[in-house]
């Protein structure tokens, strides 16, 4: 593939019936289409597997917003030992949507489902779009397969979660930039900056793609000074949003410091094994389509890629490698290179499409890729955890303003969200000083997944001893000492 300032794409021709779109254009839509059909699958799920503890983060302030009506920007989270009752966040644009869809159709976790999904047909239209200006139809529609066919960018198009949201604003911003430059249209780069500054503002690592937008700026921009300084306006109203939210906040200055370690954990045996011999094949890619994959990285090398994801792929790197004591365990803050590397995949498609009896080894790759990605995200998926008998229990037992202690593995995140109730978490109830410091603050009950014994620890001696059964949960009434 490429790129060459003279570019041109089909556009959507005017016919005697209406308007005709290009083949490729209609087969882009089918794929959206069908990637939004096979998301539809369990979707009324509540949080639960992999991650779980997040989305409940996640869900339980988008709850509280239609709960308690809070303002934009007040979030709430039910972990009273949140810093600043959780305002301390990214911006929350993602819960306030849900909150919005439970005021339209009431509390379901269908809404939530729906709104990340949305983001993430939106994200592979916007891609589809950004590939098709830098290069042809056909790279730009094997693109968004290699997109759609992501087992990360498939899992996380479904989760309770705001990262996809990020990612479909930062594709966005990238199509509507490029648009812009080539259209030397100030109202979509302007609209553009808005994209990216909201991205930013839910993960600031939506910035990378910075230095990808400014090869675009020189390379297909003439005049040096005037591409700069549009790239600069774009810039600075693009990092405003995400800047001062953390000045008003202070979201993100307590982790600044770690930054500055990264090292630590970037040659960690965890870290090395995840980016170079799990990840990458069988999680960003997919194992399916490893040899379009590889095929179109021995292009990257021969100089044959476009330099705009080669210079993604480098950023995100960086970003990656930043982060690294949080990215070489969480997989979701490597969302940012799936692009790349989907474009990298392409390459692969483009010339399998072009040669002999090729056709059909990428046809039957892109049917047997939806089996792979279900192999590969199986195990992230829990049977229900009983969320609504929780619930249910909970609101016949527990009045509705009285805060609870939990001790689980999930730092009382999954809990709290069940319960639907504001309280503490300890990770373990032997200590109690810090139990009956929560019982001066207020707390009523200790809400546990597993019965409390006699000799299991001291706090035992201050509990009635016949729990509450919550569903699979064990619940408490405490008593002062």
């Amino acid at each position: 593939m490429h790129i060459d300032d003279t570019t041109t794409t089909s556009r959507p021709r005017r016919t005697g019936g209406g308007i005709s779109l290009p083949a490729s254009d209609r087969w882009a839509l089918i794929v959206i289409a069908l990637f939004g059909l096979l998301h539809l699958y369990n979707i009324t799920a509540p949080p639960n597997g992999y991650h779980a503890w997040r989305e409940s983060d996640t869900a339980v302030v988008a709850l509280n917003y239609f709960q308690f009506d809070r303002p934009l920007l007040s979030p709430m989270t039910n972990e009273l030992h949140s810093m600043a009752d959780g305002l301390r966040m990214e911006v929350p644009v993602y819960c306030w949507l849900s909150a919005w869809g439970y005021e339209l159709v009431g509390f379901t976790h269908v809404v939530p489902h729906v709104v990340t999904l949305l983001f993430g047909c939106l994200g592979l239209f916007a891609f589809y779009r950004l590939v098709r200006s830098l290069s042809d139809d056909q790279t730009a529609l094997f693109s968004l397969i290699a997109l759609a066919l992501s087992p990360l960018y498939f899992y996380y198009s479904f989760k309770i979660m705001p990262d996809i949201t990020m990612l479909g604003l930062t594709l966005c911003a990238a199509w509507l930039y490029v648009a812009s430059v080539d259209g030397r249209d100030i109202w979509r780069l302007i609209l553009a900056a808005l994209c990216l500054g909201l991205a930013a503002s839910i993960k600031p690592f939506a910035l990378a793609i910075l230095l990808p937008l400014l090869w675009v700026s020189l390379r297909r921009q003439p005049g040096r000074a005037r591409s700069l300084g549009r790239f600069g306006l774009f810039a600075l109203i693009a990092a405003a949003p995400p800047v001062l939210w953390m000045a008003t906040t202070g979201w993100l200055m307590e982790r600044t410091p770690v930054l500055g370690s990264f090292a630590t954990y970037l040659f960690s045996e965890l870290f090395l094994k995840r980016f170079l011999l799990q990840w990458p094949w069988d999680l960003f890619v997919g194992w399916v389509l490893l040899p379009p994959f590889l095929f179109g990285l021995w292009r990257a090398v021969r100089r044959q890629a476009p330099p705009f994801f080669l210079w993604w792929l480098a950023a995100g790197a960086v970003v990656v490698i930043l982060t690294a004591r949080y990215s070489r365990i969480h997989d979701y803050y490597s969302l940012i290179l799936t692009p790349a590397l989907a474009a990298l995949t392409s390459l692969g498609f483009v010339h399998l499409w072009r040669a002999r009896y090729g056709r059909v080894i990428a046809v039957v790759l892109i049917l047997a890729a939806p089996v792979g990605i279900a192999l590969r995200v199986k195990d992230r998926f829990a049977p229900d955890p009983a969320y609504h008998e929780i619930r249910r229990a909970a609101e016949q037992l527990i009045p509705a303003d009285t805060p609870v202690i939990v001790a689980d593995d999930t730092r009382g995140a999954v809990p709290l969200y069940q319960l639907n109730r504001r309280g503490w978490w300890l990770d373990s109830v032997d200590d109690t000083a810090q139990v009956w410091w929560c019982v001066e603050q207020g707390a009523r009950y200790l809400v546990l997944e597993r019965p409390l014994e006699q000799s299991a620890a001291p706090v035992a001696h201050y509990v009635e001893r016949e729990p509450y059964r919550l569903g699979p949960l064990y619940a408490y009434r405490l008593s002062r000492p």
